[in-house]
């Protein structure tokens, strides 16, 4: 008679095939033993069925089920688990050997604990090899609702386990938002639960599949404004507005993103609300930012270049020009403005430049200091003073 396992690993995939057999070899490589994986397939029309039936371990589980999302998968594998601990692996990660091994040492450290996660490693090519690092340093445990509310996360479900009792409390895992269910859960379960910390990485964060959900940037920046309005009230009550209105922020931003300025717009005014500031206000702090003078100067007609005339067009300016270095495409148009080269630009009556780019920015920046301009900014600096400071841009695509 097969064992009760003390872990159930729930992995959940769509058209992985070529991703999961590094989940799974990863998992069975765990120091500790005594676990089953149970395989959510949720609709594949890949091979992904003749992949899992070339293991031959009896621990390994397998269901398929029409598409339903990754949360309805899921919740199939905490219906079907026989462990005390669910623990979860997305099919494009992977764990460490010692991951179960750990998070059992720190249930076993305290019974009041009933989740554990573990630190975030994502890979990085350095020199042409691939290394792990610290994605970031999570440092929330214990009772740490009102903490992980503040920052807008605990972590993602690869890095987590929990007590099998906590779904018979908080229920099961969300499936009205694809975007943000991560965070969802993870709230409800900081909310009732105490959490222990391994500070050691223990799951990797892989980005090499292509059609990741976090891509899809409309679906995300519509769940995670619903997301907003749903904990607008918890948050509210226990961050206070300051925390609230940059969450707005963000989601305005995101809006900007994908060029629905409209919306962009009416979520950024919201922000100022919530924020107990007027709109007028914010556009004259980014004009106080700006040194207005005369008009502004876009360098760069690139990504950023865009992003940053959206922004500039949600606080209601638009006496901007653009410039490039290329002579060769000064006068065309963009937005339907005439861009100037860069060197024909006058600096006259200290005329802002905002350099609309990251991968150029020092040449860019030397260049413009050199033509006489005497107040440069970086793209990072106006979308922050615009967006009040509300998020960080690192990893933006450029």
């Amino acid at each position: 008679m097969k064992s009760k396992p003390v872990f159930s690993v729930i992995i959940p995939t769509y058209n992985r095939e070529f991703f999961l057999k590094r989940a799974i070899d990863s998992i069975l490589m765990q120091t500790f033993k005594e676990f089953e994986i149970i395989i959510v397939d949720d609709g594949s029309t890949d091979n992904t069925k003749q992949l899992v039936d070339t293991y031959n371990d009896n621990r390994i589980v397998y269901f398929h089920i029409e598409k339903s999302g990754v949360n309805f998968a899921r919740n199939k594998g905490i219906q079907n688990a026989n462990g005390n601990y669910i623990a979860f692996c997305d099919s494009d990660d992977c764990w460490l050997p010692r991951k179960l091994e750990e998070h059992l040492k720190k249930y076993q450290e305290d019974d009041e604990i009933k989740v554990v996660y573990d630190l975030t490693g994502i890979v990085k090519v350095e020199n042409g090899k691939e290394k792990i690092v610290l994605a970031r340093n999570d440092i929330c445990e214990g009772w740490c609702y009102k903490e992980v509310l503040e920052q807008g996360f605990l972590t993602s479900p690869t890095f987590l386990s929990c007590n099998k009792v906590c779904f018979d409390i908080i229920g099961m895992m969300p499936t009205d938002i694809t975007n943000c269910e991560d965070d969802e859960f993870c709230f409800r379960l900081c909310r009732q639960f105490k959490i222990g910390l391994v500070k050691e990485i223990l799951g990797v964060y892989h980005v090499d599949a292509s059609d990741r959900i976090s891509l899809k940037k409309k679906m995300c920046a519509d769940d995670f404004i619903k997301f907003q309005e749903k904990w607008h009230d918890e948050v509210l009550r226990l961050c206070g507005s300051e925390v609230l209105s940059q969450r707005y922020f963000e989601a305005a931003y995101k809006y900007l993103e994908i060029n629905e300025i409209d919306t962009a717009k009416s979520v950024y005014k919201r922000a100022c609300e919530i924020k107990d500031t007027s709109f007028e206000d914010m556009k004259n702090k980014v004009k106080v930012k700006l040194s207005l003078n005369d008009n502004v100067i876009i360098y760069g007609t690139g990504v950023w270049g865009k992003r940053i005339y959206g922004a500039l067009g949600l606080i209601e300016f638009f006496d901007v020009i653009f410039a490039v270095t290329d002579t060769a495409e000064a006068e065309k148009e963009f937005y339907g403005i005439k861009v100037d080269a860069i060197g024909n630009v006058s600096p006259d009556n200290n005329r802002t430049v905002i350099i609309a780019s990251s991968d150029y920015y020092e040449e860019m920046k030397t260049f413009v200091l050199e033509q006489g301009f005497t107040h440069v900014l970086s793209y990072k600096e106006i979308i922050n003073v615009i967006f009040d400071n509300s998020f960080v841009l690192a990893g933006q695509e450029k």
